[in-house]
């Protein structure tokens, strides 16, 4: 009996699995956005989640403006809108120091704190540094109010950051395709020496990505250019340099071994070297055109980048983007083990019956321990069943999946 109630507690904790999935941190870049982002007229610059509350900062191109939303997450798979507009009021900061540095250069604050007192009219904002309070209760959370209605609680955590997709952006795209180019693709008809005119294209692919994928072909902010975007920018100059440095030194030594078998004479390997000191020339002059490009919004034409944002409202945000891909994994990986647990213990259970049952002698001890077989193997088959189950019935009446991305 104890046996059966064990295994019962299994099946009885997945369902609970199933009907009450854990909260996780949202995907940063797969997070709900509001429809000005959708439209490309501001940026999404910092996203935090407040025990259940997401706020968000936007920095609107066009007027230059910053203003800032939250919503109320209500359930792990959808949220809604506090109010139908951005609030310009209601949002205040620990300190000067923090607000000018937000807004200068676009650093998002530590934490952010949604007033959750009950009161929509009144709600606010508020950043911080995330130090903690030297109180009682030893939290961290914005110890200023601006009314008596304020309820600042819980824990803050930064989930989004611009500057980080900028980051992104240069690692994992802009440098990796830099690095992918062969000195062969870049040499002239001669082959002796780069050609700085097949730098272009690669140059032209970075204006498209960052100008239309951040900046929408607007102009590049001031608080933008003092960040993650200066600093990503020069080390990619730089890393482009260098491999034209490299490539005309590969290429060169090339021109070295037919001059000294006579297939060229000295002056073309002259000109070789007059070539690639002019095309290391050439292509800084085609980097400083790369900077002011981006600055004015004057990019090439079409975008060749994909961005890896999508254009979905947070009011239709799925379980990927509000508990995350770690979290999901972690949902993934337990309902796994759970299954295989499930069915393990049905065996090792049903050898301890069987067991039992030919060590007591009774007539029918056999076939009652084979019904209890049959009866957990049952079970731990419904482990398996019952998410496919689910996703049918619910595919059946034309609701998204979304919420059930960790069956």
């Amino acid at each position: 009996m104890k046996k059966f109630k064990f295994f019962t507690i299994i099946y009885v904790s997945f369902v609970c699995f199933l009907l009450f999935p854990l909260k996780g941190k949202a995907d940063p870049i797969k997070s709900g956005m509001d429809k000005c982002v959708n439209n490309n007229t501001c940026l999404q610059v910092c996203e935090w989640n407040n025990e259940g509350y997401h706020a968000y900062a936007y920095y609107f191109l066009e007027d230059k403006s910053w203003k800032y939303v939250w919503y109320y997450q209500y359930s792990p798979f959808k949220a809604e809108r506090s109010s139908d507009t951005l609030p310009t009021k209601n949002i205040f900061y620990e300190s000067s120091d923090l607000k000018k540095s937000f807004q200068t250069t676009g650093t998002c604050p530590a934490s952010a704190y949604v007033d959750q007192s009950g009161m929509s009219w009144a709600t606010e904002l508020c950043f911080d540094s995330g130090k903690i309070i030297d109180d009682k209760k030893k939290k961290t959370y914005c110890n200023k109010a601006s009314n008596a209605g304020t309820d600042f609680k819980g824990r803050s955590s930064l989930i989004y950051s611009i500057h980080e997709q900028i980051d992104i952006y240069f690692d994992k795209t802009a440098i990796p395709e830099l690095s992918n180019i062969t000195c062969a693709s870049l040499a002239d008809s001669t082959g002796y020496a780069v050609d700085d005119s097949k730098i272009q294209p690669i140059l032209d692919k970075v204006a498209v990505d960052f100008s239309h994928n951040f900046l929408y072909d607007k102009e590049l902010p001031a608080w933008m250019k003092v960040g993650s975007y200066d600093s990503n920018m020069e080390i990619y100059k730089n890393k482009v340099n260098l491999k034209v440095k490299a490539c005309n030194i590969s290429l060169r030594e090339k021109a070295e071994e037919d001059l000294n078998s006579g297939n060229i004479n000295q002056e073309q390997y002259d000109q070789v070297v007059e070539n690639g000191s002019n095309a290391e020339q050439n292509v800084q002059d085609r980097l400083d055109n790369l900077d002011q490009d981006i600055n004015t919004g004057n990019n090439p034409s079409s975008p060749t980048y994909t961005p890896s944002q999508p254009e979905q409202d947070v009011t239709e945000a799925n379980c990927n983007s509000l508990l995350g891909q770690k979290t999901l994994n972690y949902l993934k990986t337990g309902l796994t083990i759970l299954q295989i647990a499930g069915v393990v213990l049905a065996i090792i259970l049903g050898m301890g019956d069987f067991i039992g049952a030919l060590l007591s002698g009774e007539a029918d001890a056999n076939k009652k321990a084979f019904k209890k077989f049959i009866i957990r193997i049952a079970m731990a088959a419904a482990l398996f069943i019952i998410p496919e189950v689910i996703k049918f019935v619910v595919s059946t009446f034309g609701v998204s999946q979304d919420g059930m991305c960790f069956l």
